[in-house]
């Protein structure tokens, strides 16, 4: 799981500038902007992730092949104190990748270990970064000229 938030130190050093806004209006914008950087994260861990050749059957839940790759997403979180999203699979509706972690970490019964998640942040987080810091700057001047 990667997820991808505000550190509280540049949320407030933001907040101070434009704290003519409403928080909700803050967050809201927070928000987007996060979504929006999570898009190539999520694309690339999709690309990176592993599909098995058969699939995976537990009791009475099969789990097609390429059912782990299907079901990463970006969920969004209104809850705590600062705005976050998570790029995961998901776990709602038909998604039920509840065996996420062999792939990633491995088993001792010759499964090895696949950090195609890790692989997928590395590859992205340069231009994620620095794409959420000019679109924050832009989106919140945006703002300000409005009111």
């Amino acid at each position: 799981m990667i997820q991808i938030e505000a550190r509280p130190g540049d949320i407030e050093k933001i907040r101070k500038q434009f704290n003519m806004l409403s928080s909700d209006v803050q967050d809201k914008i927070f928000r987007s902007v996060l979504r929006k950087h999570a898009q190539p994260v999520m694309k690339k861990m999709k690309e990176l992730a592993p599909v098995s050749q058969h699939g995976v059957t537990s009791g009475n839940n099969p789990h097609p092949a390429g059912y782990l790759k299907a079901s990463i997403g970006i969920i969004g979180s209104r809850k705590g104190k600062y705005p976050t999203v998570w790029v995961r699979p998901r776990f709602k509706g038909k998604w039920d990748p509840w065996y996420e972690h062999f792939p990633v970490g491995g088993t001792r019964r010759g499964v090895q270990a696949n950090p195609f998640i890790d692989r997928a942040w590395d590859a992205t987080k340069a231009g994620v970064t620095t794409g959420i810091k000019m679109d924050m700057s832009r989106l919140i001047q945006q703002r300000i000229n409005k009111l």
